[in-house]
This record gives structure tokens, sequence and C-alpha cells, in this order.
């Protein structure tokens, strides 16, 4: 798809989950990359960059991901529960719990990702 329309963001979107899956980190990034080139008001395509860049191991660029889809949507609850496990996971439970308490207030969660959120507010308040 990407040899025939290069120029369509959603073809980039759709092979970087591939390369994901095969274990190319920078290949799946540098897709997402060029999707956001092709489509920068796109929240959801940073939202997705910056959670192959947390695999991948780039936190810092995860989190600009992160900041960038709320920037473009601030109710992308996605986005702020996704920050949120990522600062948690880096040991920032303030901020992760400000991430946690915004996702659970704009709603849109899954079940099951609802649940997992939840349980990373407890863990940032420390219970």
């Amino acid at each position: 798809m990407v040899r025939l329309e290069p120029g369509e963001a959603r073809n980039w979107r759709s092979r970087a989950p591939a390369r994901e899956d095969a274990g190319d980190v920078v290949g799946a990034t540098a897709d997402y990359g060029k999707a956001i080139e092709l489509a920068p008001g796109d929240s959801s395509l940073h939202v997705d960059r910056a959670i192959v860049r947390e695999q991948g191991g780039d936190v810092a660029g995860a989190l600009a991901d992160y900041g960038e889809a709320i920037r473009l949507d601030p109710k992308n609850g996605h986005a702020y529960a996704n920050r949120g496990i990522t600062r948690l996971a880096a040991g920032d439970q303030a901020q992760a719990r400000a991430d946690f308490e915004k996702a659970l207030e704009l709603g849109g969660l899954e079940a099951d990702f609802r649940k997992q959120v939840e349980e990373g507010l407890r863990q940032a308040k420390g219970e």
C-alpha cells in the first residue's frame, strides 16, 4: 500500500503495526513519523507512535508525542491514560495521578483499559 500511495497517511499507519509486531520498532516509529508528516493534526497518530517509542525505550519521545496528542485534542482520554502509564513507570506519581484522573474524567475508555487506568491511579496515590 505504501508503494502504491506513499502520500497517504493511512498507508504508513497501516504498515507500522506489522513492523512493530516483527520487532522493528525503529521502522514502526519511522512509519508513524511519516504518517504524522502527512496528517499532522491526527492526535491518534501521536499516541500510536508514543506507544512504539516507549516500547523502544524512548520515554522522552513517548512523553513528547503524548503531549502533542493532548495539545491537538485536549479531550483524548487515551493520550492522558497512556501518558499516565508512562509517567508512573518512570516514577512520576504526581503527574501520573493527574493524567489518570483526567483520562477518567474524560471517559470513553474501553472497560479493560479503564480498569488498568483505575489501578494505575491507585498506585499513583500510593494505595
